[in-house]
Parts: C-alpha cells; sequence; structure tokens
C-alpha cells in the first residue's frame, strides 16, 4: 500500500419518540367482540458526526454531517370476531395507514478553516405512503382436528419528489391444519404468503456519507419483498420436529459496489431475485434427574440465492446445536448453563459469517423467606461474540470484516418483594401501527 488512512468520527445523535394510542373493545357476547385500535406516532432523529480522515503522508480532511429524519404515522383499524356452532369462529377487519416522511441531508468539508457545503451528499427529500388492509379469516378447534383459513388484501400508494406515484395490490391467502392422533401424537401443516416493505428511507435517493471510501445511496426502484412459506410438524408429547421451505423473491439486502477507479464503495438496499430456504428442526426437552432438566434444540438450515445481474450464486449449508440446562442444587441454589454451537451460516444472500461455540450460565438463590433473589450471570464465557468475523463475496467483490465488542459479561442483580397488597394487572395497549414503525428503525 502506498499509505495508510485512518478515519475517526464523533458523534450527537438525538431520538425523539412520542405516540398516543386509543384500544376499545366491545363485548357484544362471549367470544364475540368488536376491537377498534388507533394511533399517531411521530418519530424524530437528528444527528451531528464530525469527521476526521488523516494518513500517514500529511493528508487530512475534516469534515460535519446533519441529518433529521422525521416520520410520521396515522393508524387505525377495526376487528370483528363471531363464534358459531361451538367449535368455529369468523373473523375479519380493515386496517388504513398513513405515512409521512422528510430527509434532510447535509454534508460541510473544512476547507482552510472555513466549512463548504457540499452538494453531492446534501439532499431533501419527502416520502408519503398510503395502506388499506382488509381480511377475513375462518378458524375451527374441534377434537382430534383444528385449523385456520385466511386471505388479506393490501392496496399499497407511495410517492416522493424524486419518485413517481406506485400503486401495489397484492392478496395473501394462509392455512393451517393440525390433528392429533391421541393424546400424544399430532401432525399439523401451514403455508402462508407475506411480504417485507423495505425501510421508509431506503427508497429515497439520498447520499449518506460514511467515509471517503464508503457511501451508502438510496434506491427508489427498491421493491418489496414476497415470499411463501410452507411448514410441517410432528410432535410426540413436548418433542418436534419440523419441516420448513421458503420461497423468496426480491429479497431486501444492503448490496457494496466496488469502483476501482475512485476506490470507493457504494452501498444500497438492492433486490436479489430469487432466494430458496430449506429448515429442519428438531426440539427435544429431557427431564434427566429430579435436579437436572434439559432443553436441546437441533436444525439445519439450507439457503440458495441467484441473481445473475450481481453474478450471485450462493449456496450453504449451516448447523446448529443448542442445549439449556437448569441443575436445582442444595441450599435452594439454581445453576443454569447453556451452550451453543453454529456452523459458518449466512447472514443474507451475499454475507457468510464465521460460526463458533459459545456458554452463558448463571446461579441464584432466595434469602429471607424467598424475598429476596440474588442472582449472578456471566455472559458469552467462551468470548464468541468478543469477535465478529463475516466475508461479503459477490461479482467478484470481496469484503471481509471484524468487528470487535465486549459481549463477555459478568451481572449481579438484586431484587426484594415487599409484602404483596392488592394484585393489579398491568394492561398492554395493541398498536394498529407496528409493522409502519419497525420500517422507521430497519
Amino acid at each position: 500500500a502506498d499509505s495508510t488512512t485512518y478515519t475517526s468520527n464523533r458523534g450527537k445523535p438525538t431520538y425523539n419518540n412520542i405516540s398516543y394510542s386509543l384500544n376499545y373493545t366491545y363485548i357484544i357476547r362471549p367470544g364475540n367482540t368488536l376491537a377498534i385500535m388507533s394511533d399517531v406516532r411521530s418519530v424524530k432523529n437528528d444527528r451531528d458526526i464530525y469527521y476526521m480522515e488523516k494518513s500517514d503522508n500529511s493528508y487530512m480532511l475534516e469534515r460535519n454531517q446533519t441529518g433529521t429524519n422525521d416520520f410520521l404515522i396515522y393508524s387505525g383499524q377495526v376487528d370483528y370476531k363471531h363464534p358459531f356452532k361451538d367449535k368455529y369462529t369468523f373473523s375479519t377487519g380493515v386496517k388504513v395507514s398513513v405515512i409521512d416522511t422528510d430527509i434532510d441531508e447535509n454534508l460541510k468539508e473544512k476547507n482552510q478553516s472555513v466549512w463548504v457545503e457540499n452538494p453531492i451528499y446534501t439532499s431533501r427529500y419527502s416520502y408519503d405512503e398510503q395502506l388499506v388492509a382488509g381480511y377475513v379469516n375462518l378458524a375451527m378447534n374441534g377434537r382430534k382436528m383444528e385449523g385456520r383459513i385466511g386471505l388479506r388484501a393490501e392496496y399499497d400508494i407511495s410517492e416522493s419528489d424524486e419518485m413517481p406515484k406506485n400503486k401495489e395490490f397484492e392478496l395473501f391467502p394462509s392455512g393451517f391444519l393440525r390433528y392429533k392422533l391421541g393424546s400424544d401424537f399430532s401432525f399439523s401443516l401451514s403455508y402462508s404468503r407475506r411480504i417485507n416493505r423495505p425501510p421508509f428511507r431506503s427508497k429515497l435517493p439520498y447520499n449518506y456519507f460514511i467515509s471517503s471510501y464508503s457511501i451508502n445511496v438510496g434506491n427508489p426502484n427498491l421493491k418489496s419483498s414476497i415470499s411463501n412459506s410452507f411448514v410441517f410438524d410432528v410432535g410426540y408429547k413436548s418433542n418436534f420436529l419440523s419441516f420448513g421451505y421458503d420461497d423468496i423473491k426480491n429479497t431486501i439486502y444492503l448490496v457494496s459496489q466496488y469502483d476501482k477507479d475512485s476506490g470507493i464503495s457504494y452501498a444500497s438496499n438492492r433486490n436479489v431475485r430469487n432466494g430458496k430456504i430449506f429448515n429442519i428442526s428438531l426440539t427435544l426437552p429431557f427431564k434427566i434427574t429430579k435436579w437436572w432438566s434439559s432443553f436441546n434444540n437441533l436444525v439445519y438450515r439450507h439457503k440458495q440465492y441467484d441473481d445473475a445481474r450481481y453474478s450471485l450464486r450462493s449456496r450453504n449449508n449451516m448447523f446448529m446445536m443448542r442445549s439449556g440446562n437448569s441443575f436445582t442444587l442444595p441450599a435452594g441454589v439454581t445453576f443454569e448453563v447453556n451452550a451453543a454451537y453454529m456452523s459458518s451460516p449466512m447472514a443474507g444472500p451475499m454475507v457468510k459469517e464465521k460460526g463458533g461455540f459459545m456458554v452463558d450460565m448463571g446461579m441464584s438463590k432466595d434469602f429471607f423467606k424467598n424475598k429476596l433473589s440474588v442472582t449472578i450471570t456471566m455472559d458469552d464465557v467462551t468470548g464468541f461474540m468478543n469477535k465478529y468475523e463475516t466475508e461479503t463475496s459477490y461479482n467478484n467483490f470481496i469484503k471481509n470484516t471484524r468487528e470487535f465488542s465486549n459481549s463477555r459479561k459478568l451481572s449481579l442483580s438484586l431484587t426484594y418483594r415487599f409484602k404483596s397488597g392488592k394484585e393489579v394487572k398491568a394492561k398492554t395497549n395493541q398498536l394498529s401501527g407496528s409493522q409502519e414503525s419497525r420500517r422507521i428503525s430497519e
């Protein structure tokens, strides 16, 4: 290398989140209900980040990036449930949501003690989306058989300053059937068609500066991802063997493209056209002795992704074992050990993680007639997550990443239970806009 460049940054991010929700349920008769939910949520994310780059050949550059992301979500939902003939339940509902988004990014560079705005990395955009959805569902719960069949329809309209109005209409059928063979055996089969919409800001053509050699850009052509999922389960008492298959179109994934001339890596969310995932899972709980119980899970997963645009044809086989063990020791001491082994899995269509072995441990005991609980835990005893390594490979582009963190932690917690009074049941409001809220933080 001709020289080495060092980059440091410090930031002042602020997050303001205000939400209001209204829930009302009218009980017509037992099991027959009408529920109304409405939400308003305002999220404002501000940041002020200072960057400094310098090299061993006296090169130095200072940058200051400021940005404001405003999200305003209105949503409302009505659900109706009606049981009939003892074992059947019919339900239907409708939902409406409106999202307003404003993105403001600004980058200034220091030139001879004067801060000058860089127009390439300065952008101001607005994005609006309206979603109308409705569903019908019929469920049956019999002595030996239970099932459910449903259909959901969604109509989505989105537009922004730099993107023409886009309209999408999709249908999402689903079904589930379980048959009980005696008191111990059961078989179940399920199918669902699902959608994963992209984060709001990903569809805007912004430029987000990370360093002189790494820049994130938006993608106005980003599409929603559609998956068809099938699951078949066999159960015996508390033991389960599960087979799953997912066929995915337009998987949303962060793709980096390297410009050889400038040496800059541009990253943006893109659609990977074809993806398939096959899973086998075995769950085995054991009561080994009176004082030792164990919960074990074995997983095999095969992933494959194909997209000729990125010369992508990736295949990955992953095996994982997890075991949770609880020991009841003398003097009322409880000791727990959770262990997991994972071979090298794919974190996405183009990224492979390094596998390894991880152990968590903990011990607890109660004092003063169970009023005081003392718990000591040790996370990641083996230090597996201290060093997170990945390899990104596609289209003749290879990137190896190492991230270091303090995953090995020793914790002590004390819990004291005062004299109990009248029990108060906590109520948690359901939110009609929970799906839209997740697309803010993605």
